[in-house]
């Protein structure tokens, strides 16, 4: 038996309706209510839920705490496009355009492309940044497991 992927992470947040207000707004994800109230934002095939700091609904982590988790996410368009959409949103950048090692590496072998990342915090404390694969530059081969 293994793993096969993520269904979905839990965030504690300090404010759900400011970090539904910026992730939905500056990041395009969409907001969804499920369960008895409880909210979440999806995006692709992935689901982040959302718990309020001050009353996590059961079951949570031992110390639910706001501003714990940092979150990588890979975009749509090429990295100079996304750091201008961010800094339209007034979003204040931490650090970037940068390399950075990935899931998949610092270089994705399989499709000759390598990693670039813009940093920053949203407004609920969590560490964002969003990741591009750049075409043209080979990375390592893969080394079996």
């Amino acid at each position: 038996m293994k793993v096969e992927r993520l269904d979905h992470l839990v965030l504690t947040v300090a404010d759900v309706a400011t970090t539904i207000r910026f992730y939905t707004s500056v990041l395009g994800m969409e907001e969804i209510t499920f369960g008895e109230g409880r909210k979440a934002l999806a995006f692709g095939q992935q689901k982040i839920n959302l718990h309020a700091a001050v009353q996590p609904p059961l079951p949570h982590a031992t110390t639910p705490t706001p501003g714990s988790a940092d979150l990588c996410f890979i975009v749509d368009d090429n990295i100079q496009a996304f750091l201008s959409h961010l800094r339209t949103h007034a979003v204040p950048i931490e650090q970037g355009p940068v390399a950075r090692t990935g899931a998949l590496g610092p270089s994705c072998w399989y499709t000759f492309a390598t990693l670039t990342a813009i940093c920053w915090n949203s407004p609920s404390m969590i560490g964002d940044g969003a990741r591009r694969y750049v075409p043209g530059v080979a990375g390592p081969t893969p080394v079996p497991v």
